[in-house]
């Protein structure tokens, strides 16, 4: 939108252009189970823009009466990334200590809850998901997209 002069707001593409594919998916005659990549920590009480349009995403997504899968993974890193995102790599690396250690002291389950993901693999966990009935109409971590990504 910015290299055609359009204005665009975070909300204008994050929220509305996906309420518009999800009120579109409502009107086919055999609807598509609906797989939205949200974020961790998206909650009712999210206080920053991102998670608050995130979180309202969900809710009308969980209204929709369409098959469906909200996706929560933490940090999405890798070389994949077309964006140059420094910070990012620093995190992932901080990150993996983090959870390296966490693990060691039994918390595993929280580091693999918030592990990070590449971009390949948040893929290829997605598709799974969305072929698992199991995980419809259900929001998914990194456990479960990790389990179902082939």
């Amino acid at each position: 939108a910015k290299r055609e002069g359009i204005q665009a707001d975070y909300e204008a593409v994050d929220r509305d252009m996906t309420l518009e594919c999800l009120a579109a998916a409502t009107q086919l005659e055999r609807p598509p189970v609906f797989v939205y990549l949200s974020a961790a920590g998206v909650s009712s009480s999210s206080r920053s823009p991102y998670m608050r349009v995130r979180w309202e995403v969900e809710e009308r997504l969980r209204g929709s009466g369409l098959p469906y899968i909200i996706a929560h993974p933490a940090l999405i890193t890798g070389a994949d990334r077309r964006e140059h995102r420094p910070m990012e790599r620093v995190g992932d690396f901080a990150m993996r200590g983090v959870f390296g250690l966490a693990r060691g002291l039994g918390a595993g389950k929280w580091a693999d809850q918030y592990a990070t993901l590449n971009g390949e693999t948040l893929a290829r966990g997605l598709i799974g998901a969305s072929k698992d009935r199991a995980l419809w109409n259900q929001t998914v971590g990194v456990p479960d997209l990790l389990r179902v990504a082939f």
